[in-house]
């Protein structure tokens, strides 16, 4: 057994040198590395600042309440009835269609509820400090059909708790932590983790690290957005975008693109650690010098959906806006192995960019290992421009 797990060590080492000490992309891979540690120090100590401020806000909250708690002192018709509206926008949908009036800690209550969110209402009210008895004038509805009161509206705020959709700063901190010592106290002995307590901590960390309930992760999409501006015109702009198979000569992370009918293009890719994926997808909407539209076809390994958005902008510039959603292997944890080792999309597409920025400025570039001219795209020439323009490229 020891043999076989010493096996395993020295593959995944070799497997990790041979990623990273790669002659042509090694260097590029090690440096994306290396921002992602130094990203990772930067989003710690930004949440580090918001579990201190969170810790202090809960305390002092905490002191507050003995204090009145001790006290006992009667609030004022005004103030009980402030608290007990705030309290309307975590337990109901449509809180502008209730009446509260309140006289000596008696409370009315008047208006419309959805039928299923009365008992919840009744035992938030009654719990609130300064309420001695609730009478309520409420009119349940099944549905809000023909209601005006309760068209429209939101679901009740997410609770903050271990329950809640989000979990607050200090309860990551602390769940995290108690995670990371169930799991450790359990591979310190020399025991496996597939306990009830290892797995325990299994759930404990990874809920606190991603922040959201567990079965939403394998399925969750990631968001991207971002904006350039290229010193080129829009039209030789457009020309890029509207043909697919030109990605593959300027974008590092793709490997080939071939038109399989119109407008559907079977996409080669680098996945995670340079593993291939493949996909079909096709252009689902065009604006002539303004915008292409693509998507994944069902069934796809990376469901992907992007926009491409093109506008004029000062100084013969062009802004260049793309937005793109996509489902990663195994949900959000194959975006986090993806991002450690530095090819999520944020940081590949940061890379192209610059590619794509020097083709359509100045004619050329280098992508995959060699130089890409326009030329090679088969499209014109950039403009020549001014002599300070020339001097800056």
């Amino acid at each position: 057994m020891k043999s076989l797990k010493w096996n395993a060590m020295l593959m995944g080492a070799g497997a990790f040198a041979m990623y990273y000490l790669d002659p042509d992309r090694g260097r590029r891979r090690r440096v994306l590395l290396s921002d992602s540690f130094v990203h990772g120090q930067h989003v710690s100590s930004r949440f580090f600042a918001r579990f201190r401020r969170d810790l202090s806000n809960r305390a002092e909250g905490t002191v507050a309440e003995t204090k009145r708690f001790l006290h006992r002192d009667q609030p004022t018709d005004d103030v009980l009835r402030q608290r007990i509206r705030t309290l309307l926008g975590r337990v109901v949908s449509h809180p502008q269609a209730i009446e509260v009036h309140c006289k000596d800690g008696s409370v009315e209550l008047k208006g419309w509820i959805m039928s299923w969110e009365l008992d919840d209402l009744r035992h938030a009210v009654r719990a609130v400090r300064g309420v001695r008895e609730i009478t309520s004038y409420l009119h349940a509805a099944e549905k809000p059909d023909h209601i005006p009161d309760l068209q429209g509206g939101k679901p009740p705020r997410q609770s903050a708790a271990l329950f809640g959709e989000k979990w607050s700063p200090a309860a990551r901190a602390v769940s995290g932590s108690a995670g990371a010592l169930l799991l450790a106290s359990r591979l310190l002995r020399g025991k496996s983790p597939l306990s009830l307590s290892g797995l325990a901590g299994i759930f404990l960390l990874t809920r606190s690290a991603l922040n959201r309930p567990l079965h939403t992760i394998p399925g969750a999409g990631i968001h991207v957005d971002k904006a350039i501006r290229v010193h080129a015109p829009r039209e030789a702009v457009y020309a890029f975008w509207l043909n697919p198979e030109n990605y593959a000569k300027v974008f590092s992370h793709v490997n080939e693109v071939k038109l399989e009918s119109d407008g559907v293009y079977r996409w080669h890719m680098n996945g995670p650690a340079g593993v291939p994926l493949t996909w079909i997808g096709h252009i689902v909407r065009l604006i002539p010098g303004r915008l292409v539209e693509w998507c994944s076809l069902p069934g796809a390994v990376v469901e992907n959906h992007g926009i491409v958005r093109l506008d004029d902008d000062t100084e013969g510039y062009t802004r260049v806006q793309v937005q793109m959603s996509y489902t990663p292997p195994a949900g959000l944890l194959g975006h986090a192995f993806a991002s450690f080792l530095g090819i999520d999309p944020r940081s590949v597409m940061h890379h192209d960019f610059v590619q794509l920025k020097s083709v359509l400025e100045h004619g050329v570039t280098h992508a995959h290992g060699k130089g890409i001219s326009l030329a090679d795209l088969g499209m014109a020439e950039p403009r020549a421009g001014t002599s300070e323009e020339k001097a800056s490229a």
